[in-house]
């Protein structure tokens, strides 16, 4: 009887079919990223649509769209840590449209049913200042407000953080921020949102299909406030900047001019010109946290006037973590991904709620 020898891989061939299924893996992996990206892209979109429906049902409802920043204010014996100073954002007006119905009553009510840091009064309707994490609504990480696409990172104080911005238009002189509605938060502004702000359809005489409502901008990497330098997600501190209407073209190339020449994805300059909190927190209702302007194209650099402090004014320009552009809601209510390729004059265009300015649809 014969026996049969059992022939095996030789080394040779066991290294051909690991290349073969390297090679494949190589192929395969470019395709599932883009594909995850596609999904992660599109859930982006659909929070951005789901947000437009809560604006126009707020717009139903009241017969404006809500305001960026609001509030109400308390006795002055009672101190910064009772009431909001009338800082709280527009995204805690539009709770009760985005399905949020307890916790806008928990915030309406001041009540924090998890005990929190409350003092011993109790808080005051619309709850304390929105940089206060001792209050537990404030705390509330909504995912309608998050981007699948930028890194999950918890804000300062574990306070709720957002990547959705209100848009306050083509320019923002916040010198006159204290004087409320003589600032940025009503006539100075020409886009839909500010402080105080009542705007409408019928003030979007542009057209609510060619006025942007809301965008998008990744997160600031960090807690602290210096440090960042990342063009996707940090602001730059520029002094040299006015907000004048009239020399709104100056401020962009300062702020564009931020950019490091050898690294493009980098801003230039010290550590301690670079703020690293912005949209750390979907309460505050001021522009550094909730709100967006057209001045500079998508994935530009953001700017402000003030190194270390979030009140002050500047331009923040919107971004994304998708590829080549950002996403945006119209007054409308459609959505588009805008590229960052976009002519600078049709996008601040987009931005003015009644600029009459003409832009044909395939200019964006």
């Amino acid at each position: 009887m014969k026996l049969r020898r059992k022939r095996g891989f030789t080394l040779i061939e066991l290294l051909v079919v690991i290349a073969i299924i390297a090679i494949l893996i190589a192929l395969l992996l470019p395709a599932v990223q883009q594909a995850r990206e596609a999904a992660r892209r599109t859930q982006c979109k659909n929070n951005l649509k789901q947000l437009g429906v809560a604006l126009h049902n707020y717009h139903d409802t009241y017969n404006t769209f809500c305001m960026m920043r609001g509030g109400t204010t308390g006795p002055g014996s009672e101190g910064n840590n009772l009431n909001n100073r009338q800082c709280i954002s527009g995204f805690i007006m539009l709770l009760p449209f985005m399905e949020q119905g307890p916790l806008w009553t928990d915030i309406a009510k001041g009540r924090d049913r998890d005990g929190g840091y409350a003092p011993s009064g109790g808080w005051r309707r619309f709850g304390p200042h929105p940089w206060n994490s001792g209050f537990t609504p404030w705390r509330a990480q909504l995912p309608g407000l998050q981007c699948p696409s930028d890194v999950k990172i918890l804000g300062g104080g574990n306070i709720g953080r957002n990547n959705y911005r209100f848009c306050v238009g083509s320019f923002s002189n916040l010198n006159n921020e204290r004087h409320h509605i003589y600032g940025w938060g009503g006539r100075q502004i020409n886009g839909l949102f500010g402080m105080f702000s009542n705007f409408g359809i019928n003030d979007c005489i542009d057209g609510t299909s060619q006025t942007i409502a809301m965008g998008e901008r990744c997160k600031g990497i960090g807690n602290g406030k210096n440090g960042n330098r990342e063009v996707l997600s940090g602001l730059a501190y520029v002094s040299g900047m006015n907000g004048r209407l009239t020399e709104i073209l100056n401020d962009a190339e300062m702020c564009r001019a931020t950019r490091n020449p050898n690294n493009r994805r980098m801003l230039q300059g010290p550590l301690n010109t670079h703020n690293s909190n912005m949209g750390s927190r979907w309460t505050d209702g001021r522009p550094h946290f909730v709100g967006m302007s057209t001045v500079l194209a998508p994935n530009e650099p953001a700017c402000t006037i003030h190194p270390t402090w979030d009140g002050d004014w500047g331009l923040w320009t919107p971004s994304s973590r998708h590829t080549a552009g950002a996403q945006f809601c119209f007054a409308d209510g459609s959505c588009h991904f805008l590229g960052d390729q976009i002519d600078e004059q049709v996008f601040q265009a987009l931005g003015t709620r009644a600029g009459r300015e003409v832009i044909d649809n395939d200019e964006f």
